[in-house]
């Protein structure tokens, strides 16, 4: 299958620049080129359109390769830049690619030239998807960065290595923590290994899966104390609909489970004095069913109080509707 590419090709000899793109036709490539050979013409190709890969030669007779990176790199694009040579020695070698270029290789081995080509392609693709991950947390902690301040949970951000984005003022109250010494770590450096471990794999099925999810947990904070959480994660998209990261909020649930417990016991004390009085008392939803049925109720209707428990309450008295 014949592959498009767009390619600018900063050679002087328009022969050794026909090598290169027969090189790439053979390789399986349709190239669509252009021949630059001076800082100028690289300088208007460069901001004229958009290119996928560079081939420079390493020395022409007013231009070479490190002169055209310098250009290439104030532009701020990621292109791949190949240096295709004549003559060049592992010196020279070395030098270009610490100046940035991303391979190198002999006018006399262009079998070479198709899987650099495609291997350098493959490695900028991986960069621009992280570059985008990157800006797609940025814009997810710049949007929500006040709303989040303000919240009463706590409320991180984490990137697909699990390593903490964003974290709220809450989130430092409780773990006892600034965000600064948060940044960039994961959770093995905050919590216990058996609280780590949770978070980790809660994370990853988000991740895996693109939903969020809810779980509760008791967690530690930082005076030592263990509080009941309410754990919520979702997924974090870049604008391809790709997971990129988890956003969590954690929602302490400690007053909601006070306040279930008090309503319980005062519930039980309640059943155990309606159910202790001599007469029959039965309480009933919305919906007349029965939701609450004592024992001198059982010995009125016959009916033993499990089972009328959830009944329509004519069901139990046998009432005939007319």
């Amino acid at each position: 299958m014949i592959k498009p590419i767009k390619v600018l090709i900063v050679e002087d000899n328009e022969d050794d620049a026909a090598l290169l793109v027969r090189a790439l036709e053979r390789g399986g490539f349709e190239p669509i080129y252009t021949r630059v050979d001076n800082a100028a013409d690289l300088r208007t190709a460069l901001s004229g359109s958009s290119w996928e890969i560079i081939i420079c030669d390493h020395a022409m007779p007013q231009f070479d390769s490190f002169a055209a990176l310098t250009i290439v790199k104030e532009t701020g694009l990621d292109l791949p830049f190949i240096v295709v040579s004549g003559v060049i020695g592992e010196e020279v070698a070395v030098a270009t690619m610490k100046a940035g270029a991303h391979d190198y290789l002999m006018k006399d081995k262009l079998l070479r030239l198709v899987p650099a080509i495609e291997r350098e392609l493959q490695e900028a693709e991986g960069r621009l998807q992280r570059r985008q991950a990157e800006e797609a947390l940025r814009t997810s902690e710049e949007r929500f960065r006040g709303l989040i301040e303000n919240s009463p949970s706590a409320i991180f951000l984490n990137d697909r290595e699990h390593r903490f984005r964003l974290v709220n003022k809450r989130f430092e109250q409780w773990y006892g923590v600034a965000e600064a010494d948060v940044l960039g770590k994961t959770s093995y450096d905050l919590f216990p290994q058996e609280y780590a471990d949770v978070y980790a794999s809660q994370d990853q099925e988000v991740i895996e899966t693109g939903t969020a999810i809810e779980r509760e947990l008791t967690v530690p904070f930082a005076d030592g104390t263990l509080h009941p959480v309410l754990v919520t994660k979702y997924p974090v998209f870049d604008a391809r609909g790709h997971p990129v990261g988890v956003g969590t909020i954690n929602s302490d649930m400690t007053a909601r489970k006070h306040a279930e417990d008090e309503l319980r016991r005062q519930r039980d004390m309640l059943d155990v004095t309606l159910s202790s009085i001599g007469d029959a008392v039965i309480a009933t939803d919305t919906h007349s069913r029965i939701t609450f049925f004592n024992r001198v109720a059982e010995g009125l209707t016959g009916w033993p109080q499990q089972d009328a428990l959830g009944r329509p309450l004519d069901e139990v008295f046998r009432i005939v509707h007319e």
